[in-house]
Parts: structure tokens; sequence; C-alpha cells
């Protein structure tokens, strides 16, 4: 499966606000969130909620040339996909791969999903399958 977002996600450091001592979902991950479910709903109407062990690869597509942190992006993304039942649970995932991809204006995030399959000599397929 592959889930293509127009919207670019908020980093790790601006995710979560500390108010009075708690730490709360800031405005700008409320917003992803918001935006994201509204992109995903109609992606994923005909396919169930994945429940087996999954492999995971993110690309990200920078809005611009600033430096970027790339693990700093991947809590919103991740928590985007579970809170959409994309997954049950992002526990799920033993295979995660994160890459930088070509700079698109206003950003962009690819999700590939795939089923885990079974290790073979210690080496895990980490190419989805072909129709997931």
């Amino acid at each position: 499966m592959i889930i293509e977002l127009p919207i670019w996600p908020p980093t790790t450091n601006t995710y979560y606000r500390n108010v009075n001592g708690r730490m709360v979902m800031s405005a700008k991950g409320r917003q992803f969130l918001a935006d994201g479910l509204r992109h995903i709903a109609p992606l994923i109407k005909d396919h169930p909620t994945w429940t087996e062990r999954l492999g995971v690869n993110v690309m990200l597509f920078p809005p611009d040339r600033r430096k970027r942190d790339l693990d700093n992006y991947l809590k919103a993304v991740l928590d985007l996909m579970t809170k959409a039942k994309v997954w049950e649970d992002d526990s799920q995932i033993d295979i995660l791969q994160v890459s930088r991809e070509a700079r698109i204006q206003k950003g962009r995030v690819t999700i590939e999903i795939w089923q885990r399959r079974e290790k073979h000599w210690g080496i895990d397929s980490i190419k989805p399958q072909t129709g997931q």
C-alpha cells in the first residue's frame, strides 16, 4: 500500500508542547492530524486495518533546503497512520526506513507499507510485494 500526503509534518520538537507541566499536542500537531486524516480517508476506505507485522518506508519530500533531522518527522507521520487506522498500532512495525527525497513546494510525505515476510538467511524482505 502506498499513501501519498501533500502535506509536511511537524517535527517532534514542535509536535508537543509543555503546558502547566503536562505534555499536550501542539496546534501544529493537531492541524497535521486533521489535514492528514482528511487526505487519508479516501485512500484507505477499501483497505482493512493492517494487523500483521509490517515494513514501512517513509519518503520525505521537503518544502525547502533547510537542514533537517529526518528522524524528527517520524513521530507525527506514524501517529497519523495509527489515528487513521491504517494499522492497529505502530508497534507492529518491524522494519522502518526513512529517506529524504527531492524538494517539492509545500512538502509531501509518501508512506509505503507492506506485510513483513519470514526471514531468510537472517535477511528480511525489504521490498514491498506488488498489489499490497
